[in-house]
């Protein structure tokens, strides 16, 4: 006795699905399946209806991250901000800050 298996869905990728799968499942291209995405009302009504049924379709989450390319820096910017500044630019910076109180008041 054979299994078989239930022909695959052309439409459902092999890995998690896209905003390009999604765009080319609703027929419009990425950056109008993005403004569906993010709410924008410079999209007609059958485009949102086709993005949102392609959504459904393939089951797509929007995956929001930090990109690998723009990691490095962002680490770089936090291990920059969490060192302390060198005991002369402390009271430089606040006479500065006090200086510009006494402007202010």
């Amino acid at each position: 006795m054979t299994i078989t298996h239930p022909p695959e869905d052309p439409a459902l990728p092999d890995r998690p699905p896209t905003l390009a799968h999604v765009a080319e499942l609703a027929g419009v291209s990425p950056a109008t399946a993005s403004r569906v995405l993010n709410g924008s009302a410079r999209v007609s009504r059958s485009a949102r209806l086709q993005v949102e049924a392609a959504v459904e379709r393939l089951g797509y989450v929007r995956r929001r991250f930090i990109g690998a390319r723009s990691l490095p820096v962002f680490e770089a910017m936090i291990a920059e901000a969490s060192q302390p500044l060198p005991s002369n630019q402390n009271k430089l910076a606040f006479e500065n800050s006090s200086s510009s109180q006494v402007r202010n008041k």
